[in-house]
Parts: C-alpha cells; structure tokens; sequence
C-alpha cells in the first residue's frame, strides 16, 4: 500500500489505496457476517407492542416536548411507571400524577437522532406513517446495527481463543440466527442491544488476551462506554459489566492500571447519566422505574421483581416447550460440557461465561414473571447467550481432528433446526400470548406454514391488537409485492449470496491483512 505523509505523524491515503482498503476489508469474514446479519434483522418489521411502545414513547417525549413524562402517548401501553406526590399510582391523576417508561432509559436515549432526523424531515407523512417510519428506523439503528456488529465481535473473540475461521463462522451465524438473538434484534427491545453490547464490552478485551501489554487505553475505555451503555439499557446487563470488569483485573497485563482505569472512565459515562436520570425522575440514583410501576408485581420480591428460585420456572425456561432455551435452541447445550473443556485452555473466558450464564439463569427463574410476557422463549436469557457460545467453543477446541467432523454435523443438524425456529418465529411475529402453552405447535408453525406472516395488527399508537384490523407488521419481500411464504424469497437470496460471499473469504485473511 502506497502511504503519502503529510508532516511527520498523519498518514494520507490516495484514491486508488483507498480501494484497496474496502477490497481487503470485504475479503475478511467479518464483513460478509455483518451484511448477512443486518441485513436479516432489518428486513422484519414488528410494529407494537407494550414494550417496545413505550421506549419510543420516552424518545418523541424527549425530542418532542423536551422532558421524560410520557403523558400525551402512554396511552398505548401498560409498561409504564406513575408517580406523584404520595409516590406510585396506578392510574395518573391529570396536573398531579404523570407517567413515566418503567424500563432502562438506553434504548430510548439511543433512539433520540433517529427521532429528531425523521420529524424533522416530515413532509407530508401522516402522524401514523411517521410513527412506523420511525419506529422501523429507530429498530435498524438502535437495535439491529449493533446486534451486527456484534456477530463481528464475536468472531473475533472466538478466534483470539484459537478457534479457526469456519468453526468461528459457524458459531457465529449460530448466536446470530439460530437463538433470540434473531427476534429481539427486529424489536425496540432493550434485551438484544444489552446482549450485542455486553459482547462487543467483552471481545473488545479478550482479543488482547495474549497480548503482555494487554489493550490500549482508547480500547479499554471504548469497552467500558459499551458495558456501560449495555447497563444502560438493560439493568441485568449490570452482571456482565461486572464479569468483564473482574476479568480484566485479574488478568497479568503490565498495563493493567490504565487499562482498568479506560473501563472504569468509559463505563462512568452512561452509569453517571443513568444515575441522574433516576435522581431526576424517580429522586434516587439507584430507584428505577419498576419502584413506581403501574403493574404491582414490578416492584415486589426482594428486587425488581426477583424473589425465590422456583422449580416450574426451572422446567419452564430449560426444556419445556412454552419457554425453554433448549427446546428451540438445542445446540447450546453443548455449552455444558463447553465450559468444562474450555476451563483448561481459557480458564479466565471460561470463568466470565460460566459466571455470566449462571447468574442470568438465577435471576431468571427467581423472577415472579420469569415468562418474560408475551415472548416465544426466555427472553430475559438473551443478553448472556453471547457467552453461552463461548461455552460451545469450548467442545470444538478439545475434540480431535478425527472426530471434529462428526462433531461438526452434529452442530450444523442442532443449529439449523434453531434457526428454523427462530425464522419462524420473527416471520409470524415473535410476541405470543403468555396463555399460550406451547406457542411453536399451536401459533406459530400452523401460521407459518399457512403463510400468514407479520401478522401483528398492533401499531405503536395502540395499546392493544384490533383483532379484525390491518397488519401493521410486514416484511422487505411484501414491500415487494410477495406473499405468504414467497416473501421471504428475496431474504433466501440474501442468505445465499452472503453465504457464498462468507466462504469466498475463508483463508484470505492473512492475504487481506498485507
């Protein structure tokens, strides 16, 4: 690469190295993952629901009338807080009681641009246009960019523990396609985006591993802001931040100081934020919008809703069809054994993993919702399956040779079945009635097969669905004029164009590199 430099310390590039630049990046596997991965969540379109009604709710309170009572839309949604002078209310007095979102402020915050950008250019959009083109927007950005970027991180991450590039690959789309990450990154959710940035937090100080010196300080800190933002928008995602900052202090970087000093300073950031935001709203910085949620159990059990573990909840989020991770995602359970293996090669990833899926298991079936609502899986699970993956790369790094193979059709047969399920479920519509006891067999395969997708008839200016009302949900190939089944046709095409990109880059990362 030819280099011009201007003074003595900034490097300037010609036209013709710039090029050479984006054609060494897009024979890199990162790349292909990432446009595969964005370009699958941002072709569904969910439209409403109670929680992700209400995080855009706070963002057009924000941008639109400068403040974070949500009063003049919180009539679309049952996820909310009321407070006034006696503290919480159920239903809000006019002038005296006002309503608030219940949930982390992140989601919310980080959709504030794409709001002011798409009111801003309003033309003559009808407020219900305006509120779905925004709404999708603010999903894309907010949600699916960073769930892209980080299947990229992961890929990294898997290969600084030695993994190579197609098993790497492999676990990746895995994560990607075949758990809830694949739903949650098409809704305004807060769960995928504490997921994405908990794992970008973590890769970002793992890739360094091996390094004596350990991660420069603009990497620390850029880990501390993603941790803390993960907090930022989902609470739980506080566990995460906590592992990773355990981790990094234990490990014998010479560098260690400044390096725990980028995290802390990055992750102070959105924590700082986060603790004025509850002292303002709410007159504590650490009293959340559950202490004033309209629904009493929010703010019963020991916290947040957390009481006692249960067995139900045990049975109910492992294996059961209603809402176990294993029934729709079977390949994880190769973490179990994962975990063991990999403790031997990596013992500090194995513990922060092992660590991060426990926790996030406890919490979840000590929750007196530990359903998650209307879900079709166990949703509040879904910010710790990055690190189940971690637990899975553990069985490939100790098989051997002889038996990778096998081992790798066994995966490949576990993980396509996954993702079966998980297309399903973001083709139809992901949030199914909690009285629903087995929502693949009874909702979502018949619908499916049947054709009838994105079938939510929920907009985000409503509280409820009209059952005999329009579909507000749709996808890219309906756009298009397909339906049924044949508009997932241009997402087929999508898959296959990426995958043959994808295997196009296996063994060319070293040539990209020089």
């Amino acid at each position: 690469m030819r280099i011009v430099w201007c003074g003595d310390r900034i490097p300037i590039m010609r036209p013709g190295d710039r090029m050479r630049v984006v054609r060494g990046v897009m024979k890199r596997p990162e790349a292909a993952l990432f446009a595969m991965a964005l370009l699958t969540y941002a072709y569904f379109y969910q439209a409403g629901g109670w929680n992700q009604n209400v995080r855009l709710d706070h963002t057009r309170a924000i941008v639109e009338q400068g403040t974070n009572r949500i009063d003049a839309y919180a009539a679309n949604t049952g996820d909310k807080a009321c407070r006034g002078p006696q503290g919480r209310c159920i239903a809000a007095r006019p002038g005296v009681d006002h309503y608030y979102s219940d949930k982390a402020p992140g989601v919310s915050w980080l959709a504030v641009p794409v709001w002011a950008a798409v009111t801003s250019a309003r033309g003559d959009r009808s407020e219900a246009a305006l509120v779905a083109l925004g709404s999708y927007l603010a999903t894309v950005f907010v949600v699916a960019l960073p769930a892209a970027l980080a299947v990229v991180a992961l890929f990294g991450l898997l290969r600084a523990l030695a993994l190579d590039e197609k098993t790497s690959a492999g676990l990746c789309l895995a994560w990607a396609f075949g758990t809830l990450a694949f739903p949650y990154a098409t809704l305004l959710h807060g769960v995928q985006v504490a997921a994405a940035l908990g794992a970008i937090g973590f890769a970002a100080l793992v890739r360094w591993r091996d390094d004596p010196e350990g991660p420069r300080f603009a990497t620390s800190l850029a880990a501390g802001l993603s941790l803390g933002a993960a907090v930022a928008a989902e609470y739980p995602a506080a566990i995460v931040a906590g592992a990773v900052f355990v981790y990094a202090a234990t490990r014998p970087w010479r560098a260690r100081p400044r390096i725990l000093a980028g995290l802390l300073v990055g992750g102070a950031i959105p924590a700082i934020a986060l603790a004025a935001y509850h002292a303002t709203v709410f007159d504590g910085a650490f009293t959340t919008g559950y202490a004033f949620s309209t629904q009493p159990h929010r703010g019963s059990g020991a916290f947040m809703g957390i009481g006692a573990p249960r067995l139900d909840a045990i049975v109910g989020i492992t294996f059961s069809p209603y809402r176990g991770l294993f029934f729709t995602a079977p390949w994880l359970l190769l973490a179990l054994p994962g975990w063991f293996w990999l403790w031997k090669r990596a013992r500090p990833e194995a513990a922060v993993g092992l660590f991060v899926a426990g926790a996030f298991f406890w919490m979840n079936v000590s929750l007196l919702d530990w359903q998650g609502g209307w879900a079709s899986g166990p949703r509040y699970l879904a910010p710790s399956l990055p690190f189940w993956v971690v637990g899975v790369a553990g069985v490939f790094l100790a098989v051997t040779e002889r038996h990778r193979k096998r081992l790798g059709w066994a995966f490949v047969a576990l993980a396509g079945l996954s993702a079966a399920f998980m297309l399903v479920a973001t083709s139809v519509g992901p949030e199914v009635s909690e009285r629903i006891e087995r929502p693949y067999a009874e909702h979502l395969i018949p619908r499916f097969v049947a054709g009838d997708l994105a079938g939510n008839r929920q907009s985000f200016e409503m509280v409820r669905p009209a059952p005999n009302g329009p579909r507000h949900a749709w996808n890219v190939g309906e756009r298009l004029g397909l339906e049924g089944l044949a508009s997932l046709l241009p997402l087929a095409g999508i898959w296959l164009a990426c995958a043959v990109w994808l295997r196009s880059t296996f063994g060319r990362t070293g040539a990209a590199r020089e």
